[in-house]
Parts: structure tokens; sequence; C-alpha cells
């Protein structure tokens, strides 16, 4: 997150945690397995200024 922003997950069987303007959602529970996926959504506060940047998954950028 580009600010101060806090992130409070609003859906979906998620954890996150958040260093600095670093946030890591990992699923609850069991892992994903090969060709599954998670679903979930999350809410910034207060509204960022800007967009995040940086997406990632798996240490891979996000397309």
């Amino acid at each position: 997150m580009p600010g101060a922003e806090t992130v409070t997950v609003t859906s979906g069987a998620v954890t996150a945690g958040q260093s600095g303007s670093t946030v890591t959602f990992r699923p609850s529970g069991a892992g994903v397995p090969a060709s599954g996926s998670v679903s979930f959504s999350f809410t910034p506060a207060p509204a960022p200024t800007e967009p995040p940047t940086g997406c990632a998954l798996d240490g891979q950028p996000c397309s």
C-alpha cells in the first residue's frame, strides 16, 4: 500500500499480515492445491491516494 493505509480482509478464507506498506495474504488452514484458487476481498483505510503497486504471487509479478 502506498501510504499509511491499514488493510482489512472483508471476505474469503485468508489472513492478512502487514509490515509498513507491504501486505501479505495467506490462505487460512490448508494450502492451495495445484490448479486451485483463493478468492478474497480487502479494504484499505483510509482510502489510498495512489494505487497499490508491486503485486506478486509466490514471488512472481502479477500480470
